[in-house]
C-alpha cells in the first residue's frame, strides 16, 4: 500500500482544480489528477461560506477520516492526488459521517478508482 501525503500548498490545489477531473455529488465534489510519483497525495477544502469554524473544522475532520478508512479500498496501481471540496448550498448541520462516507463511495465508483475486489489484503 502506498503512503499518502497531504496536500498543504495553495498551488497544488490550484494545479488539481484546473488539471484534475471533476466527478460530483449531492454534498461533495471530488478532484482527481494522476500523478507521477510514487505516492498519492491528499486534501480537502472548504468555502467560508458553509458555515462557523466549527462545522467547517467537523467536515474536514470527517473527510480525512472517510479517506483513511477507505484507502485500502481506492485502487493503488497508480499513483494521484486527490482533493475532497464540500459544497456550500447545503445545510451541513444535520448531516452524519456515514452520509458522507456513502457519498465519498459512490464517487470514487463513478470515478473509477473504486477496487471492486472482495479480498484486499
Amino acid at each position: 500500500m502506498k503512503k499518502t501525503f497531504r496536500i498543504k500548498k495553495n498551488y497544488e490545489f490550484k494545479r488539481i482544480f484546473t488539471k484534475g477531473q471533476f466527478f460530483g455529488g449531492k454534498i461533495l465534489n471530488i478532484y482527481v489528477e494522476k500523478s507521477k510519483k510514487n505516492y498519492n497525495k491528499f486534501g480537502v477544502a472548504i468555502s467560508k461560506k458553509v458555515g462557523k469554524s466549527v462545522i467547517r473544522n467537523k467536515l474536514k475532520r470527517w473527510g480525512r477520516e472517510v479517506y483513511k478508512n477507505n484507502f485500502i479500498h481506492i485502487k493503488n496501481d497508480e499513483s494521484f492526488n486527490m482533493i475532497i471540496v464540500f459544497k456550500n448550498n447545503f445545510d451541513f448541520s444535520s448531516i452524519n459521517y456515514h452520509f458522507i462516507q456513502t457519498e465519498f463511495i459512490d464517487i470514487c465508483q463513478r470515478a473509477g478508482l473504486w477496487n471492486n475486489e472482495e479480498d484486499i489484503n
